[in-house]
């Protein structure tokens, strides 16, 4: 009986030690932006976008890695944080997925295309902040922090299928937080879409044993935002707007978070989960 109550004591210690690992990855993810509070009171926007994202990264490498190695006792080579590496097959998914959802919206759901019109400089900020704030930025630290780091101590404690569900939920979760006017569909229809996305980031890393497969899908799937967007009304932050004609159902429209929540691009996040799942039992 002792024997068996230590074995248990153990066994919940780890669960909380693992806990607390996602806690501190999480709570570097925010404190790596607090330096934009000052950055980007720089006037030149383009130079202070750049200069955050930098300083973003570099904080987010530097302390998942000195956290990794010191305390919770994982390389970041075990956390699939490799030299940069491709696989044509996700390379051409990166391109092929926002193409597909993009489509498939204006098939199913009325609307017009509205063309915006900006100044040069306008022109250069938005391009700016998408390429290097979403597309590399947020893909990279987004990346690292769940399915890089976190995904690896709850693989490492419970297996590879709770290291890709437990931080597809707080990915989820963490998308939930950051968004205003958030009703229960809304909540609802983000943390099933932001865990399928999730998953589907994970997977891929799990198959490709790199992060760098899903930071490219991750980030040119963000990219796609900056070029065409879609809602009720035109939005001032993207080159194109697709404008529904009318009130649509929110599981097609995705809600107030936007269409990366609809049923379309859930849809296509099952099929990529789908076909990386066969490649993987065709593999092994």
């Amino acid at each position: 009986m002792p024997i068996k109550e230590k074995n248990c004591s153990t066994i919940h210690c780890g669960k909380i030690i693992t806990i607390l690992h996602i806690i501190v990855a999480f709570a570097i993810w925010i404190v790596s932006q607090l330096p934009a509070i000052l950055i980007m009171q720089i006037p030149q926007q383009e130079i202070a976008i750049i200069l955050n994202i930098v300083v973003q990264i570099s904080l987010v490498a530097c302390l998942i890695s000195l956290y990794g190695n010191k305390v919770a006792h994982v390389t970041m080579t075990e956390c699939r944080v490799t030299k940069f590496t491709w696989k044509p097959i996700w390379l051409t998914c990166a391109f092929i997925l926002p193409f597909a959802v993009t489509i498939c919206l204006m098939i199913f759901i009325p609307g017009k295309i509205i063309i915006h019109e900006y100044s040069f400089s306008e022109l250069i900020g938005i391009l700016v902040n998408g390429i290097v704030g979403s597309c590399i930025g947020a893909a990279f630290t987004e990346e690292i922090i769940f399915r890089g780091f976190a995904m690896r101590v709850v693989e490492k404690r419970f297996g590879i299928i709770a290291g890709m569900i437990a931080p597809s939920i707080i990915f989820a979760t963490a998308h939930v937080v950051m968004c205003d006017n958030m009703g229960i569909q809304d909540f609802a229809l983000l943390l099933i879409a932001g865990t399928s996305a999730g998953i589907m980031f994970s997977i891929i890393t799990y198959h490709s044993n790199s992060i760098w497969p899903s930071v490219i899908i991750h980030g040119l799937w963000n990219l796609r935002c900056t070029f065409i967007g879609f809602g009720d009304k035109p939005a001032n932050n993207q080159l194109l707007t697709y404008v529904f004609s009318s009130n649509n159902s929110k599981i097609m429209t995705g809600g107030n978070f936007g269409v990366e929540s609809s049923l379309i691009a859930i849809i296509f996040y099952w099929i990529v989960i789908l076909l990386a799942a066969y490649m993987i039992k065709k593999h092994h």
